[in-house]
This record gives structure tokens, sequence and C-alpha cells, in this order.
């Protein structure tokens, strides 16, 4: 019944929009993906040494349908539905979380058709102001991804082109609002001061041979929004322990540069820095710097790119907050989640080309703060026709004093006294002309400092909370295939 009604609401939809308006006219997009992978040691240690649990093979799916009804080429609707990323032969309820990517298992009907985004985008008469509003795709400049928020978020957004060269963005948007109403007397305040707001100002700039964006951003984050937790995800537990007394500000300022005429060598730079007033309690406070630089050269047969990413880590001072730079997530969307998107690496940063967290990101989880990376990618050699490839090797460490680990036990990930290596090859195959096989695998290396993990009151893996035993410390291992059908 449930997925009658289901295929009901999609083909009122469609023939809804047919029918109300000759003049509308209706557009469909989407993608279903679907992936098969192993991969084994995602949190550095094998399952015995710390005593966990693996699934090393899965497989998953994802479909994404989207409908743009347009008026004029200054008003249109659009809606997209998703029936989200599930693990096949998961049931609802499935233990270790797994129940949230259930939908896929005998039956498979317990999962419902969720939101995707629903927004209208409409241009002001007789001005040059667009709007888009609603439920959308939100995005900060970066030219590999934003490190602080890539997400979906309901709110207003205005664009506005001054010339061929200038245009400017303005944005409000709620990423959180705890308990949305009114209270009366006698009733729960829960409500008071429990959203979180966002605003966003972007100044795109065009010339020949150079893109720019210098932007500002800031979010207040109510005292009893989420629980009273700090918007910030990735904190060091110290600083999320911490009481909030009051509302949070939290700010950010940044550039992101690609420069093209210098061709065949293409140059690309971000800069960001990170503030948040703590309000009451200094253990609050957080500030940071994020950056990144990049240089491709074009060749005909690959393109070679050396790249290089730097995040401020924490030191060893407990009571002046933190020192790594704000992002977004942490109880706004849930649990330790990060809400931007990186793509320097396809396993340890955010770059795979498959639907699944899983796949990649096991770095990254707060913003990429607290580490550096220098890599080395080849990029898009091809052997076969339409078939392409991409080679990544990186090393980086850590940048959180490890004396702040050993003195208190501070589980902000690696720390100077650790690093990784990464090495990954990519390959895209286009079967048909709206059907890709992505084939991606990785190795992750990561050498934990024992004197710096087995110290007192600091004996937990950084990356899963649980005990460890640093001689245990084994390498992590990627292989999935992906087929992905855009219509």
């Amino acid at each position: 019944m449930k997925r009658f009604l289901v295929l009901a609401l999609l083909a009122a939809f469609v023939l809804g929009a047919g029918v109300a308006n000759a003049a509308t006219t209706l557009k469909t997009s989407g993608e279903m993906t679907f992936n098969y992978g192993w991969w084994d040691n995602t949190n550095m240690f094998d399952a015995e040494g710390d005593r966990g649990q693996e699934d090393d093979l899965m497989a998953s799916q994802r479909f994404r349908a989207y409908f743009d009804w347009s008026a004029s080429e200054s008003l249109r609707g659009v809606f997209g539905v998703e029936f989200g990323t599930t693990i096949w032969g998961v049931p609802t309820g499935g233990t270790n979380g797994a129940g949230a990517n259930a939908g896929t298992d005998l039956d498979g009907d317990e999962r419902a058709i969720e939101v995707k985004h629903a927004y209208m985008d409409f241009t002001w008469p007789n001005t040059g102001i667009m709007f888009r509003m609603g439920l959308q795709p939100i995005a900060l400049p970066g030219q590999f991804g934003s490190p602080v928020l890539d997400a979906d978020a309901a709110g207003i957004l205005a664009q506005y082109k001054f010339n061929d060269m200038i245009s400017g963005a303005l944005g409000w948007f709620r990423p959180g609002n705890l308990d949305a109403g009114t209270s009366e007397i006698g009733g729960s305040s829960g409500n008071k001061n429990d959203e979180v707001d966002m605003f966003a100002l972007l100044l795109p700039i065009k010339a020949d041979g150079v893109e720019f964006t210098p932007w500002a951003a800031l979010a207040l984050h109510g005292q009893n929004a989420s629980g009273g937790g700090p918007l910030s995800a990735g904190l060091a537990p110290r600083n999320a322990s911490a009481p909030i007394g009051d509302d949070l500000e939290v700010w950010w300022v940044g550039g992101s540069l690609k420069l093209t005429m210098f061709a065949p060598f293409t140059f690309y730079a971000d800069l960001i820095y990170g503030n948040q007033d703590g309000s009451n309690n200094s253990q609050n406070d957080r500030e940071g710097w994020f950056f990144d630089v990049a240089a491709d050269y074009k060749m005909d047969m690959v393109t070679p790119q050396v790249f290089f990413m730097y995040s401020t880590g924490e030191d060893d001072d407990v009571a002046d907050g933190s020192e790594r730079m704000p992002t977004v997530g942490n109880e706004v969307r849930g649990g330790n989640s990060f809400a931007g998107n990186l793509s320097f690496t396809s396993f340890g940063f955010g770059g795979s080309s498959a639907n699944l967290s899983d796949y990649d990101a096991y770095l990254d989880g707060s913003g990429c703060s607290g580490i550096w990376a220098l890599g080395l990618k080849l990029k898009d050699f091809s052997f076969l026709e339409g078939l392409k490839h991409t080679f990544t090797v990186a090393y980086g460490q850590g940048t959180n004093d490890a004396d702040g680990t050993k003195k208190y036990g501070i589980e902000a990930g690696l720390t100077d006294e650790d690093s990784f290596w990464e090495v990954n090859l990519d390959s895209t195959y286009a079967i048909y002309e709206n059907l890709t096989a992505y084939v991606e695998m990785a190795y992750l290396n990561v050498d934990l400092d024992k004197d710096t993990w087995m110290a007192s009151g600091s004996t937990r893996n950084p990356f899963s909370g649980t005990r460890i035993d640093v001689d245990k410390t084994e390498a992590a291992w990627k292989l999935a295939l992906c087929l992905k059908y855009k219509f």
C-alpha cells in the first residue's frame, strides 16, 4: 500500500503539472546510483585490535528525481525527491545505526520517499534581482569544496549581476530550530533562543583568466539550540562539554581564487578565517585558519596537479578554547557530522564518486581542521576510448599539539606526532552517454605516535573513540564500483 501511495503521488505531480497551466513547462531530471564496495579497517585498526566488528562487503543504492516547473525565464519551481542511500538487506531498526540506511531488505517497503529540494526561483519585476526561496543546495565558495558548509538548507538567496564582471549574492538560512512555535503560560520554554540562523554575503568577480570570490558568513546560535551544544563540528571534548550561558556568534571571512591566464597552467587557492565567541565561557571560544593551494599543468595525455592544504590545530592549553576553525555541523545535523565537503582525495577526504559517505572522508570529519596534507595527482589519463583514470598520492600530518593529548586526553584527531599516507587510483568509464561506471581503489596508512596515544588519560582511537593498542594499527583499503545513470 505504501509503495502504491508513493507512485500515485509522483504520478499526480507529473499529470497535474501538464493540465494545470498550458503555459507552464515541466522538465524532469535525476540520477540512479548503485554501489558495490569492499573496504577494510576504516577506523585504522583491525576488528580484533579495536574489539569492534566490520562488514567489509556492502551493496547500496540511491535514487533522486527533480521536477522543474517553468512559467517563464523569470519564474520557476523545483521539487526534488529522494529514495535515500540504502544498504541492501538492512531492515528498519538495524543494529549499529544501520537502520538509518534501511529499506532494501526482503520486501523493501519500510523506507519512505524523502524531500531533497523544494524551492522557487523568481526575478523581481523590472529589476535584475533574482530570488531563490525554500529548501535548496547551499555551498560557500571553495576550489575543492567548502570546509565550512556544503549542504541543503532552507532559506532565501538574493542574487544580482552588476555588470559582466561583478555579481553579488546575499542569503539568510535557518539550519536549526529545535522547538518551533509559541509556548503557553505554564508550558515549556525550551523554544526560546533555540534557533540557528546563518547569513552569507558573496561577491563573485570574473575577468579574463581570473575568477575571485571574496565572501563572509555569520551564524547566530541560540543558547538552547540543539540541546545547548556548540554550532561547530569536531570540537575537542573539553569544549563540547562546556555549558553555554548565552547565545553564540560564529563568523567567517574568506576568498576563493582560480587563475587560468597562465595556460596551460591553472592555479587555485582558498583562504578562510573563522571565529566563535564562547560568550560567558572561554572554553567555548574558537578561532582558526584554513587554506589550500594547487597548480595544474594541462598536457595532451595527462594533467599533473600538485596540491597543499593546511588548517590550524589545538594547542595544549585547556582554558583558552579551541584553535581549530569553526565548521557547521555537530548537533545541528546530528552526531558529529560535518556539513562541509572537500575533495582532495577519494578515501581520506571527500572526493569519492560513490554515494555512500562510508567510501570516503575518513580524515575530514571535522572540516579538515587540525591537519595538513601535500599531494600529487595525475588526472584524466587514458589508454582506451571512454576510460579515464586519476592517480593520487598524498602525505600529511596532524597539527594538534601532542602535549594536549598526552596531558588531557584531548581526542581532536591526528596530532603533530602522527602522520598518514594515501594512494588512490580512480577510474571512470562511459558505458552509454547517460550511464557511467566508477571504479575506486584506495590505500590509507595512518602512523599514530605510541607515546602520545598510550599516555595516561589518552587511550582511545582518535577515529572511533574505542580503546586502542597503537601497536595494532592497520592500513585501510577500499575497492568500490559505482554505476550512475543520469537522466
